[in-house]
């Protein structure tokens, strides 16, 4: 059996992490624990951050060459030039764009560009799952991540859907509602993300309980607290304790999440969908496919839904396998 060391890092709007990574060629992938430091604030520390944390584990592997080195990173990414071109506001050492990684990356540790491959963290994660994770050797695959946000990858037979900009995939800003009563981060009103995320989540909690707020049930969720304090975290622990409110929002959220992973469905005819991210230890996956079955165009043909296996390590795992 042969094997395949790559390096993979992770930047996150507070941590920068780095493992080596091993694949084989049965699709089978062994990594270290990361090396993690805080993620810097100005844009030369950024840079010699993660080439301290590659040197590293280049030397705790024993390396004596380099190898192929992935970077999985928030923003809009141009993966041919290795540059993030868009938005990274959780990254506030790019305070400019386009920011060259691959190049500067490169420049310090004195090697050739072309041993570094730079990805969107949610396209990486999606390839991630379909290297080595919950889809592999799947050839079509949809994944969808709920947070704080919605994000999204796509694979199209076997490969990436970045788009003509590198902007594809931000399926969390399409629309699936035309009431315009719920504005979005992104300045747009009735996206996906602002209702199945886990803070759209929150905010219908927040939005019918004041249609009842002197119930009993809406009482056991609040806990003394406000109307507007409403979390995420009360209505799942609400849920939990069988609370008619919080099962009326949970499956609302199920309902949110079922109409825009619907649509995509419809036009993409993946082989399966992946979940991933914070919010999806909540999803219930015979709730979403009742929803998914009232949605799609051929509901006797079911695409199977499942969860990611690769956690946070899947776009580092995904960067490297794409390097």
């Amino acid at each position: 059996m042969m094997s395949t060391v790559k390096l993979g890092i992770d930047i996150g709007g507070t941590k920068i992490a780095c493992s080596a990574i091993t694949f084989d060629d049965q699709n089978h992938v062994q990594y270290t624990t990361p090396r993690k430091v805080a993620t810097p604030t100005t844009a030369n520390a950024f840079i010699d951050s993660m080439a301290s944390l590659l040197q590293l584990v280049k030397k705790d592997q024993n390396l004596t060459e380099w190898v192929p080195i992935g970077i999985s990173t928030a923003g809009v990414v141009d993966s041919v030039a290795g540059c993030i071109i868009g938005a990274t506001g959780n990254l506030k050492a790019i305070d400019h764009t386009p920011f060259n990684i691959r190049q500067r990356l490169a420049d310090a540790l004195d090697i050739s560009p072309e041993l570094i491959h730079v990805e969107n963290d949610a396209n990486a994660a999606c390839y991630g799952e379909v290297a080595v994770g919950a889809a592999k050797n799947e050839k079509n695959v949809v994944m969808i991540t709920l947070g704080t946000g919605v994000g999204g990858g796509i694979v199209v037979d076997g490969k990436l859907i970045r788009g003509s900009k590198f902007s594809a995939a931000e399926v969390g800003h399409m629309r699936i509602s035309l009431t315009n009563d719920r504005a979005c981060t992104c300045g747009r009103l009735g996206c996906w993300e602002a209702y199945a995320s886990g803070t759209g989540l929150a905010r219908t909690g927040r939005r019918d309980i004041r249609e009842l707020p002197h119930s009993a049930d809406a009482l056991d969720l609040l806990q003394g607290k406000k109307v507007e304090d409403v979390t995420t975290h009360d209505i799942v622990g609400a849920y939990a304790r069988g609370n008619w409110v919080a099962k009326q929002l949970i499956d609302k959220w199920h309902l949110y999440i079922a109409t825009g992973l619907g649509n995509l469905m419809n036009v993409l005819d993946p082989d399966l969908v992946v979940i991933g991210g914070g919010m999806a230890q909540f999803v219930e996956l015979d709730k979403l496919q009742d929803y998914l079955n009232e949605r799609v165009m051929d509901p006797m043909r079911e695409t199977p839904v499942v969860f990611a296996t690769l956690g946070n390590d899947a776009g580092m795992i995904g960067a490297a396998a794409l390097a």
